[in-house]
């Protein structure tokens, strides 16, 4: 049996790489300077963003989450922010 990896399918679900799937990937290095610096610029940009966020579980419905990770990268931030200023009212 081959060893899978993990992967987001188009629903957003966990799934599984085989490793014939994986095989084509490239390492960051392999990947052109522009698109390096556009990813590590979306990285810093968030751990800047959220400086003193905290790793937890919380139990939401399927909507809110869906409708969160519907706005693309950053969702965590934006639902973060939505519950600040919640508490600020």
């Amino acid at each position: 049996m081959a060893k899978r990896l993990v992967k987001i399918d188009e629903d957003r679900d966990v799934g599984k790489l085989n490793i014939t799937e994986f095989k084509p990937s490239l390492p960051f290095s392999g990947l052109p300077s522009s698109l390096q610096s556009a990813l590590w610029d979306l990285k810093t940009g968030e751990q800047l963003q959220a400086p003193n966020g905290l790793s937890t579980s919380v139990a939401v419905d399927s909507e809110v989450l869906e409708a969160f990770c519907s706005t693309g990268t950053g969702w965590q931030i934006r639902m973060n922010q939505a519950l600040t200023d919640w508490l600020k009212n």
